[in-house]
């Protein structure tokens, strides 16, 4: 689990991506029941992807990815700030042993 967090410190260091951590305080969150991943194109209109339990789906209406997006923006919104969300990875990974 370590090396997996750190993995994931490693990418956001090198600006590959972007993680914010919700903390489990806020309780349940709309985004909690599965994975979300939203995709916009040069060329194309925006798509979502979402997967739960035994399901993933490819959402291209354009009013779902708008509600999709709705959703993904209140959850960042409610997330810790990037560094501290860095901060609590780091510390989470130590706890699980990780060590540099």
């Amino acid at each position: 689990m370590a090396e997996q967090i750190m993995h994931i410190v490693g990418l956001v260091e090198t600006r590959r991506v972007r993680a914010y951590v919700l903390p489990f305080g806020l309780g349940m969150h709309t985004l909690m029941q599965g994975m979300l991943t939203l995709m916009r194109f040069g060329d194309q209109p925006p798509v979502a992807y979402s997967e739960g339990i035994q399901v993933g789906k490819v959402h291209d209406s354009p009013a779902m990815v708008d509600r999709l997006e709705g959703a993904y923006d209140v959850a960042l919104g409610d997330a810790m700030p990037l560094k501290e969300s860095l901060a609590f990875m780091r510390s989470t990974a130590k706890d699980y042993g990780y060590r540099d």
